[in-house]
């Protein structure tokens, strides 16, 4: 009678103290058609008894914020949605687990701003001693879940870079291009160059357009040992653009992006400088030295020292 007069189960189940689910099966036996989630959710609009939680989940559904776009970067990465609507045991979940503690409360502070309620982050003691101890969080809500859910599956082989989010301003890229940076992405010093990896090849190479509309270059390439690609950011301007204006929001990555850098030599060295240090560039090749070591030693790029020493072997060539 009370849910027929339009009380909910959970308002039910409290006013009568018994669990929701023994509600729920008496409902049933009884053969009271149960209302879907849709229905259940106007009723309490209109009713005015929506709980905060629910509130804020609905007022930023279709919100295009900073924090929505990097936990859609994410989940094209490391984060997950977990979705089970199978019987008794229904899970809808959002979470991300990691080794780096940064990114985790990052992932936890744009869920927080989104939804309004904040995961906690918990730490995961590994069973192996040869793997690090990863960091935690999950934000359990089918409405919250559905709200992503919108803009594609997230699994490995099948998430794209959402409609809204190539159309929209540069922040908003930005900030998909962290979430997925921080959770695919890699920087390596040595060959100066930013990367990251997938498998999904379609998923990378919308991630590229992206890239192209913040003037940062990339090159996709196969892995030759097995069925993954790879995003290369490679050439000085295109690093220093996905310096200023992407980053990392994991401290090691973004350490190690800013050594790249200031390693970089932003301006051009004059053609009369390099004349004064052609002859001990030739004495240190001489000696052996590999063309970084030369680059490091005089204060050049090692493309520099490459093109130049090159050219001296043909008097022809050389133009300085």
């Amino acid at each position: 009678m009370l849910y027929q007069k339009g009380e909910s189960s959970i308002s039910i189940s409290k006013r009568l103290t018994i669990p929701i689910r023994t509600v729920i099966e008496h409902l049933h036996y009884n053969k009271v058609r149960v209302r879907t989630q849709r229905e259940a959710l106007q009723l309490s609009v209109q009713r005015k008894r929506l709980n905060p939680r629910v509130k804020q989940i609905l007022k930023q559904k279709n919100k295009i914020t900073l924090a929505k776009s990097y936990i859609l970067g994410v989940l094209c990465g490391d984060g997950w949605i977990y979705y089970n609507t199978e019987s008794p045991k229904q899970t809808y979940q959002i979470g991300l687990a990691a080794i780096d503690k940064d990114f985790v409360v990052e992932f936890s502070r744009c869920l927080s701003k989104v939804f309004g309620s904040k995961p906690k982050v918990k730490k995961i003691k590994s069973r192996n001693d040869r793997w690090k101890d990863q960091y935690r969080t999950r934000f359990c809500s089918r409405l919250a879940c559905d709200t992503f859910l919108e803009h594609g599956t997230f699994k490995t082989m099948s998430w794209i870079v959402p409609q809204y989010v190539l159309c929209a301003n540069k922040g908003l890229k930005a900030s998909f291009l962290r979430g997925f940076f921080d959770s695919e992405g890699h920087v390596d010093i040595k060959t100066r160059r930013v990367s990251a990896v997938s498998a999904n090849k379609k998923g990378l190479i919308k991630v590229m357009v992206l890239l192209d509309s913040l003037k940062i270059r990339s090159m996709l390439q196969k892995h030759s040992s097995k069925e993954t690609y790879s995003i290369y950011i490679q050439d000085r301007c295109s690093v220093v653009s996905f310096f200023e204006n992407v980053g990392f929001t994991i401290r090691r990555k973004a350490q190690a992006l800013d050594i790249l850098v200031k390693n970089y030599k932003f301006t051009k060295t004059l053609a009369q400088d390099i004349q004064s240090k052609l002859p001990r560039m030739l004495k240190l090749r001489k000696k052996g030295l590999t063309y970084d070591r030369i680059a490091e030693l005089l204060g050049l790029s090692s493309g520099t020292v490459w093109k130049y020493i090159n050219k001296l072997k043909d008097p022809e060539r050389l133009t300085l």
